[in-house]
C-alpha cells in the first residue's frame, strides 16, 4: 500500500467524569499500546473488517454500534459521541497518540469500559476497555463498493450487512477482542486479494476490492501510550475533587473472579487447596506458544552457557519442581494438545536474599501469534492483602515481635488437572538433544491471578479451620503480606501459643512456616524446642546482624529499623534515567525519612520541567545539586527508628498527634503516637509521614496547607483504625490560621476547591480535634521544605515530636484563626447569592438591583435617568450572570484572559468557551458565521447550581 500523505487525527476530548479505578493499591496504570488501523489515501481501495455489535448503555438497553476490527492494535478506541450516546462513565487516564514515524502528538484523557455482545450470537458477551477519542477515522469504506466483484457473499451471515456502504466507525476493537471472536473458516476470492473470515460476530470481509488511478480514503496510523513522564507527574499533581473521598470497590471483573474462586475452590484428602485458573472467557485461543517458547529457551540456554554457576543453580531449581511434584512431565500421547499453552521462563537473581537467590520466573505475559498472552486471558482479581504500611504499623504495637514466612507459598496450592496444560514449559539439559515437555501442577509464579489466589486461599483457610485457633485465625488475614508473617504479643506465653497455633493452622492447608525469629531470645529457645521443622533453619538468624523485613532493614538485637542505601558507582554523563534510578533504590514506604526523600521528589519535578529525554545529560545546576545530595546519603545509616512504639495493654492513655504544613515546593503530614503508662510516664514515637510535591501550576500557600491537612486527616483516620484508638484521642495540628478558619466553618461558605477539601477533613476528623501550633514547633515544616540527610539525623523535633507532647496536660485552646482575601471574596459572593434568594421573580430582581445601581451612581454624582431603561436592566442581568460565572468558573475565565488553554478536566471544556466584549462567558463552536442571532449562535454559560437558574426557568415558564 502506497502512502501519499498522512492525515492528522483530531482527539479533542471534551469534559470527562472522574471515576475510581482498581488496579493494585488503587493505582490507574495504562500499558504502552500500539494501534495500526489504516484507511488510506492510496491507489488501491482496501476494505477493512467492520462489524455491527450491540453495546450496553447506562439505562440497561443494548444499542447497535459499528466497529472496526484491527488485529494490529493493542488497544481499543471509542468515539466521544458513542460514549455520550451510551451514557458511559469515564475513567481518567493520560495517553499520548502520535502519527506514523512519531507525527503530531495528541492526547486522550479518558477511558471507558463497554459491555458488548454479538448481534448474531447473543451468548457471546464481553467487556472492552477503550480510550476515548473525538473521532477514530473517516467513513469506511471511503466510497460505495460494488458487491458483485468477488465471490458470492449472500449465503454468509455477515457481521456488517452494509459493509459496502460508507458509514461512520463508532468503536475500534483491538487484538484482544479480535482473538476472542475469531473462528475457524475462511473464504478467498479467485485472486486471493479479498477474504471472508468467520467470527463470533458474523463473517467479516477485508482485502483489495478495486484499483484506480485516483487516490481514495485516508491513512490513519496511531501509536497510543502513556508517557513515562506522565507517570512522573503523579508526584505533584493534585487529586481531582471527586477522588478525595473515593471508596475501594470491586470492578465487575473482580467480582467475577471472586465468584469463580468461591464456585471452584476444592481441597484434597490432605487438606491442600485445589484452585482453577480464572479465565475471562470459556474459549482460550493462544496459538503458537510452543514455537515462541522454543526460541526463548534457545536464547536462555545461550545465556546460561556463559555463566556456569547460574546454569547449575537454574537447573537445580528446575529439577526441584520435579522432585517436589510441583511439575510433571507431559506424556507423549498428550503432547499434541492444541489447547496447551507454553510459558517461556528466565532467571531472576537476588543477591540480597538469604535463600532462593535464583528464582525461575515464568513469563505468562508473553504475547503469542494472535497478539495476546495467557495473562491477557486471566482475571487478575482484586488486591486482598493489607497495605504494607499497615502491616509495619501493626508490628510496632507489640513489645515482643515475631516474624516468619511461608515456604514456597504459591507452590503449596494445587492447580486443577483441567488447567495444568495452560501452564506447560519446555526444558532440556546438556544431555538431552531435544526439548522435553513439562506442566505445572501448582500455582505458577508469573501468572496474573497468582497473588490473588494465594491470598484468597489463606483467607479461606482462616474461615475453614480458624475456629480451633483463635490467636492465629485473625492474624492469618490481617498480618500477612503475601508470604511474610509479621505479628507480636504482650508476653512470652502468648507468643508461644501464637507460634503453636499458627504452625498448626497453616499446616491444615498444606503450608509450612519457616525462618521464625523474634526480638525475644527466650521465645526463640522455646520455638526451637517446639518447632517441627529443622532447628538449623529456625536459628538461621541467630546472629545479631540486620535482616530485611518487607524490604526494610531490621536489627533484631537493637529491635530497631535502620536505613541502608546501596548506590552504584556514578558514571558520567549523568542522565535523567540515572538520577531516577538512584532515587528508586531508596525504599522508605513508611516515610520516616520524609524530610530527605522530598528533596529527590522535587528534583524529579525539575527534571520533568527541563523536558529532557531519559538518556540526555542533565543541566549543570541539577547535576551539582544531585551530586551534593547523593554524597550525603551515607548519613541515613545514622538514623535509628525503634520498632516498638511503646504501647502495652496496661497503658493509661494512647493518643495520636498529627502535624501538617506546606511550603512553596511541597506539603507534608507526620503522625506520632503518645503513650502514657500507669506510672504517668509519657513516651512519644514517630509512626508515619507523607509528602507530596507542590503542583507546577502555582497555588497559594493556604491552599497547599489545606492539601496537607487533607493528607493528615487521611493518615490519622487510617492509623486510628490500625491502632484502635477512638476519635476523641486523635489530634491534628497546623500552623496555618487560615486552614483552621476554613475547617471550623461550614464547607458551603467557600469556593469549590476549599469546600470539597474542608468537607472531607470534617468527615475524617471533628473540627474540635484541630489545634494551632507555632511553626518552630511544627515537625511537618522540615518535611515540607526538605532537609539534607546529615541534618535529619540530628533533628530531634522530627523523630520525637515537639516537646509539649511530653507535658502531662497539653493546651489545645491556643487556636488562632484568620480570614484571607480569598475568603472575603468568596464570602461576598455568598452574600450576592443570598440577596438573589429574596426575589420571587427574575424581573423583580432585575428592577430592584437596577435601582440599587442607580443609587450608587447618584452617590458618585453621576448622571442617572429618571426612569429605568432597558439598557440599564440588561446591564444588571449581565453583571449578575458575570458574578455567577466568576464564582463557578474562576480558573477557566482566568486562563481565557491569559490566552491559555482550559484544562481538559474542566466541566465546560467541550463547549469551547470564550469571553465576549462584555466579559461574559459564552459557548464557542462552529456557528460563528451562521445567520442566527448572537445569543443563539453563542449562548451564555450559566452554572446549573444557584438561585439564578431557578429564576430564569420560572421566567421562561411564565412566558410560555
Amino acid at each position: 500500500m502506497e502512502v501519499v500523505e498522512e492525515a492528522n487525527l483530531n482527539a479533542n476530548v471534551g469534559t470527562s467524569a472522574v471515576a475510581s479505578t482498581s488496579t493494585p493499591q488503587g493505582e490507574d496504570e495504562v500499558k504502552p499500546t500500539v494501534t495500526c488501523f489504516s484507511s488510506g489515501r492510496v491507489y488501491k481501495q482496501v476494505l477493512l473488517a467492520t462489524a455491527l455489535v450491540k453495546a450496553l448503555s447506562k439505562n440497561g438497553d443494548y444499542y447497535t454500534v459499528r466497529a472496526l476490527l484491527d488485529q494490529g492494535s493493542q488497544s481499543s478506541f471509542v468515539t466521544e459521541g458513542t460514549v455520550q450516546y451510551l451514557g458511559l462513565k469515564k475513567i481518567p487516564v493520560k495517553g499520548h497518540i502520535t502519527g506514523l514515524g512519531g507525527g503530531k502528538n495528541i492526547t486522550t484523557n479518558s477511558m471507558v469500559t463497554i459491555k458488548m455482545k454479538s448481534r448474531v450470537n447473543p451468548d457471546l458477551v464481553f467487556e472492552v476497555n477503550a480510550y476515548v477519542l473525538k473521532n477514530i477515522t473517516s467513513e469506511l469504506p471511503s466510497e460505495r463498493v460494488e458487491v458483485m466483484q468477488w465471490f458470492d457473499v449472500t449465503d454468509l451471515e455477515l457481521a456488517d450487512p452494509n459493509f459496502h456502504v460508507p458509514n461512520k466507525v463508532d468503536i475500534l476493537l483491538g487484538a484482544e477482542v479480535y482473538s476472542k471472536v475469531l473462528k475457524e473458516g475462511i473464504k478467498k476470492s479467485s485472486t486471493g486479494e479479498f477474504i471472508a473470515q468467520a467470527t463470533s460476530l458474523g463473517w467479516i470481509l477485508s482485502g483489495v476490492v478495486s484499483s484506480s488511478l485516483r487516490p481514495s480514503a485516508d491513512i490513519n496510523v496511531l501509536h497510543a501510550r502513556v508517557e513515562d513522564d506522565e507517570l512522573l507527574k503523579r508526584f505533584w499533581e493534585l487529586e481531582k475533587d471527586t477522588e478525595l473521598t473515593k471508596e475501594q470497590r470491586f470492578t465487575e471483573e473482580e467480582k467475577r473472579c471472586e465468584e469463580h474462586f468461591d464456585r471452584t475452590i476444592q481441597r484434597d484428602e490432605s487438606g491442600r487447596y485445589i484452585a482453577r485458573l480464572p479465565f475471562k472467557d470459556d474459549e482460550i485461543q493462544l496459538d503458537g506458544s510452543e514455537k515462541i517458547c522454543h526460541v526463548r529457551l534457545n536464547s536462555l540456554r545461550r545465556k546460561l552457557d556463559k555463566d556456569m554457576n547460574l546454569k547449575e543453580k537454574y537447573s537445580e531449581v528446575f529439577y526441584e519442581y520435579l522432585t517436589l511434584d510441583h511439575m510433571e512431565k507431559v506424556p507423549d500421547e498428550e503432547k499434541g494438545n492444541k489447547n496447551a499453552v507454553y510459558l517461556p521462563h528466565h532467571a531472576v537473581v537476588r543477591e540480597d536474599k538469604d535463600s532462593s537467590k535464583v528464582r525461575i520466573v515464568f513469563d505468562a505475559s508473553c504475547k503469542y501469534a494472535n497478539g495476546t498472552s495467557l495473562n491477557d486471558q486471566l482475571l487478575v482479581g482484586p488486591t486482598l492483602q493489607p497495605d504494607l504500611r499497615n502491616i509495619i504499623m501493626r508490628w510496632r504495637l507489640h513489645p515482643i515481635c515475631m516474624s516468619a514466612d511461608i515456604a514456597k507459598m504459591y507452590r503449596q496450592i494445587k492447580i486443577s488437572d483441567e488447567d495444568t496444560d495452560y501452564q506447560r514449559v519446555l526444558w532440556r539439559n546438556d544431555t538431552q538433544s531435544k526439548n522435553e515437555h513439562y506442566r505445572h501442577t501448582r500455582l505458577t509464579f508469573g501468572t496474573a491471578c497468582a497473588p490473588y489466589i494465594a491470598v484468597k486461599v489463606l483467607q479461606r483457610l482462616s474461615t475453614d479451620e480458624g475456629a480451633e485457633f483463635p490467636l492465629a485465625s485473625k492474624r492469618l488475614v490481617t498480618v500477612f503480606y503475601m508470604d511474610d508473617l509479621l505479628t507480636g504479643c504482650q508476653s512470652e506465653e502468648e507468643g508461644l501459643q501464637i507460634f503453636k497455633e499458627m504452625n498448626s493452622l497453616i499446616g491444615r492447608g498444606g503450608f509450612e512456616l519457616l525462618k521464625w525469629t523474634s526480638n525475644n531470645e527466650n521465645l526463640i529457645t522455646e520455638m526451637k524446642r517446639n518447632n517441627k521443622c529443622d532447628s538449623e533453619e529456625l536459628l538461621k538468624f541467630k546472629e545479631n546482624d540486620s535482616m530485611k523485613v518487607l524490604g526494610i532493614t531490621w536489627n533484631r538485637k537493637e529491635d530497631s529499623f535502620r536505613y541502608k542505601v546501596n548506590l552504584e558507582e556514578l558514571n558520567k554523563p549523568v542522565t535523567k534515567r540515572k538520577i531516577i534510578s538512584d532515587i528508586s533504590r531508596f525504599f522508605d514506604p513508611i516515610g520516616w525519612a520524609s524530610p530527605c526523600t522530598v528533596i529527590p521528589k522535587i528534583m524529579i519535578q525539575r527534571l520533568w520541567l527541563e523536558g529532557l529525554e531519559w538518556d540526555e545529560k542533565v543541566s549543570d545546576e541539577i547535576l551539582k545539586d544531585w551530586m551534593s545530595y547523593r554524597e550525603e546519603l551515607i548519613h541515613l545509616s545514622e538514623i535509628n527508628i525503634p520498632r516498638w512504639a511503646g504501647t502495652t495493654l496496661d497503658d493509661q492513655k494512647v493518643e495520636l498527634h498529627g502535624f501538617c504544613d506546606a511550603s512553596q515546593v511541597a506539603y507534608a503530614a507526620v503522625v506520632y503516637v503518645r503513650v502514657t503508662n500507669k506510672e504517668g510516664i509519657t513516651k512519644v514515637a514517630l509512626i508515619t509521614a507523607k509528602t507530596k510535591v507542590a503542583p507546577v501550576k502555582q497555588i497559594s500557600i493556604p491552599r497547599l496547607e489545606l492539601c496537607g491537612a487533607v493528607m493528615l486527616s487521611r493518615l490519622l483516620t487510617e492509623i486510628a483504625l490500625t491502632f484502635e484508638i477512638p476519635k476523641r484521642d486523635v489530634h491534628a495540628w497546623t500552623d496555618s490560621t487560615v486552614v483552621l478558619a476554613w475547617i471550623n466553618s461550614h464547607p458551603n461558605r467557600w469556593k469549590i476547591f476549599v469546600a470539597n477539601r474542608v468537607a472531607e477533613i470534617q468527615t475524617n476528623l471533628d473540627p474540635i480535634n484541630w489545634a494551632h501550633v507555632t511553626t518552630d514547633k511544627n515537625p511537618a515544616d522540615s518535611a515540607s521544605r526538605g532537609l539534607r540527610p546529615s541534618e535529619l539525623a540530628k533533628n530531634a523535633l522530627w523523630f520525637k515530636g515537639p516537646e509539649f507532647l511530653q507535658d502531662e496536660d497539653i493546651n489545645y485552646k491556643n487556636q488562632q484563626r484568620s480570614v484571607t482575601e480569598e475568603e472575603i471574596k468568596t464570602h461576598c459572593g455568598i452574600v450576592e447569592e443570598s440577596v438573589l434568594e429574596r426575589f420571587s421573580s427574575l424581573m423583580r430582581m432585575i428592577r430592584v438591583l437596577t435601582y440599587c445601581r442607580q443609587f450608587v451612581k447618584r452617590c458618585k454624582k453621576e448622571t442617572v435617568e429618571r426612569y429605568l431603561t432597558a439598557k440599564e436592566m440588561s446591564e444588571t442581568l449581565r453583571n449578575v450572570i458575570k458574578v455567577q460565572q466568576e464564582d463557578s468558573y474562576e480558573e477557566e475565565i482566568k486562563n481565557i484572559r491569559l490566552n491559555k488553554s482550559i484544562s481538559r478536566n474542566s466541566k465546560i471544556c467541550s463547549l469551547s468557551p470564550f469571553l465576549d466584549s462584555d466579559g461574559v462567558l459564552r459557548v464557542g463552536g462552529r456557528l460563528e458565521y451562521s445567520q442566527v442571532k448572537e445569543n443563539r449562535k453563542h449562548p451564555i454559560i450559566i452554572p446549573k447550581q444557584g438561585y439564578l437558574v431557578d429564576l430564569l426557568i420560572a421566567d421562561a415558564h411564565s412566558q410560555t
